[in-house]
């Protein structure tokens, strides 16, 4: 004898019509909800996360292309041992932000996924009995289980584009400043070919 599972769907129109709308539901809202209940940990992860992954590393490569500098012996530059120490510091700080960066997670994630779950279990508490969870009791456990760790996941992510965006600006920025200075010569090029001519 074969046990049958209900459709809660099939028996209830309403409740199919609760998954559909639940399908089109835009969760930009709720992700902005959510950076604006703890801003003040959201702007500190992303600023942390902007220092690990965009300020050291480039601070890291200039110091370097520094060091070799000195040791080609060019002239106005520190004891090559001088940008040694540097490395050292910067490394020994990148350890401690990101020491920072784990701690200030952990509380805005914590914070974050007990603020949807209750929300999540207020919403439930409104409803009547049969009609409280539209779906299946294993798909409610999912939803408060994957799916809850998922979107709140997806706040702690938006963080990183902050190390990344500005490693973009600390490496656009001199391309950009060169292009600008070469600007003119090549508008000039265009102008009068017969002038760069001369020049050589």
């Amino acid at each position: 004898m074969t046990a049958k599972t209900a459709n809660p769907s099939a028996n209830n129109p309403d409740a199919a019509d609760t998954l559909d709308e639940s399908a089109r539901l835009n969760a930009w809202p709720y992700i902005w909800g959510l950076i604006r209940f703890s801003p003040w940990l959201f702007i500190g992860v992303a600023l942390l996360r902007a220092l690990i992954f965009g300020v050291s590393q480039q601070a890291t490569a200039l110091v370097t292309q520094r060091f070799f500098d000195a040791l080609g012996g060019k002239a106005d530059l520190a004891n090559p041992m001088t940008y040694v120490g540097l490395i050292i510091a910067i490394a020994l700080a990148r350890v401690v932000t990101i020491f920072a960066d784990i701690t200030l997670e952990i509380r805005m994630v914590a914070r974050s996924r007990t603020l949807v779950a209750r929300n999540m279990f207020n919403r439930i508490l409104q409803h009547p009995g049969a009609q409280a969870v539209p779906g299946s009791p294993g798909e409610a456990v999912s939803r408060f289980r994957g799916d809850l760790d998922q979107f709140v996941r997806f706040v702690d992510r938006i963080t990183f584009l902050s190390g990344r965006t500005v490693l973009a600006v600390l490496l656009l920025t001199p391309i950009v400043t060169l292009l600008a200075s070469w600007l003119p010569a090549m508008v000039a090029a265009q102008q009068d070919p017969a002038a760069i001519l001369s020049e050589e």
